[in-house]
């Protein structure tokens, strides 16, 4: 088994080269506090399959939401496998789902250990795992199915052989990635750009501060958007008020296709309890097309008295 000392400068070098491409300016792992200025490496650790990050929430990414929780699964299970297979390429999102395992109150720590488990890491396929935990409680877990071509010959190439990897490295340089200007996640980076038409149904202007390094939407960015504009949603139809409160206990995503520009998002219901909805959420092209395809399910909850 590859060693800490090892993987680690592999991962760390593979954060950067992605954070060096040409849609990274800056990207949405920025906006994550994931990318290559921001990541807290010396918080990274490796143990055989596993790589475990101790995530510290910020004034920017002040909480935690099983959308967000999917965001930072997508970026940390495709280093996971990028040190599994030394190298291995970044992939293109099929499937992601986020489930809560404890009261969303858990929620609202400071920090928390991400630990991305590879399953399995196949030339086409990977599947990884990812869990959460608070003061060693577990609080959400989820998997990531990945197709792991990139779609280009040239960038294949490069993710699956050692020695072209390497070559990348070496003519990429020393240079580490520019600096941008960091903003708050919801407000900064997502709210000016996501119009709402409607309850349940907005358009969203896609820029280089929503995008993966390949340039398309980012999948975690998929799935802050399904929750955003599904809440708006629920919060119409269950009506919680009081000391009630919305809790959106799971979220799973199908990829479909890369989204850029601008896209619709629209939320419709398809069970609806007294305290309960399930819900899809679909992300759509300009020309139509379903970029993806998100099923969540909501809940009305009391919260606690504090009186």
């Amino acid at each position: 088994m590859s060693s800490s000392s090892k993987v680690l400068p592999l991962v760390v070098g593979f954060i950067k080269g992605g954070n060096k491409q040409p849609a990274s300016k800056p990207g949405f792992g920025h906006a994550l506090k994931l990318s290559y200025n921001l990541i807290a490496k010396e918080k990274l650790s490796w143990k055989e399959k596993i790589l475990t990050y101790q995530y510290k929430f910020t004034e920017d990414v002040d909480k935690a939401t099983p959308g967000l929780l999917m965001a930072i699964m997508d970026e940390l299970t495709t280093n996971a496998c990028f040190g599994v297979g030394q190298p291995s390429a970044p992939g293109v999102s099929l499937q992601m789902q986020v489930e809560l395992a404890a009261d969303v109150q858990a929620l609202q720590s400071d920090e928390m250990d991400v630990v991305s488990t590879v399953v399995k890491l196949g030339r086409t396929i990977s599947f990884t795992r990812c869990e959460f935990f608070q003061n060693k409680k577990l609080i959400a877990f989820g998997s990531h199915v990945k197709y792991m071509k990139t779609g280009s010959y040239v960038m294949d190439i490069v993710f699956n052989n050692a020695w072209a990897w390497n070559l990348y490295e070496f003519f990429a340089g020393d240079s580490v990635p520019d600096q941008y200007e960091e903003k708050h996640l919801w407000k900064g980076v997502i709210g000016p750009c996501l119009e709402y038409q409607n309850i349940g149904d907005a358009t969203f202007s896609i820029n280089s501060e929503h995008v993966n390094p390949m340039g398309g939407l980012h999948g975690g960015c998929h799935a802050l958007l399904l929750e955003m504009v599904g809440e708006t949603l629920a919060k119409d139809m269950l009506k919680p008020e009081g000391l009630d409160m919305l809790v959106l206990e799971s979220l799973q995503i199908d990829y479909h296709s890369i989204a850029k520009g601008k896209v619709k998002v629209v939320a419709e219901a398809l069970v609806v309890g007294v305290k309960t909805l399930q819900m899809r959420v679909g992300i759509y092209r300009s020309n139509g097309r379903m970029a993806s395809e998100g099923k969540l399910r909501w809940t009305v909850k009391q919260q606690q008295s504090r009186l």
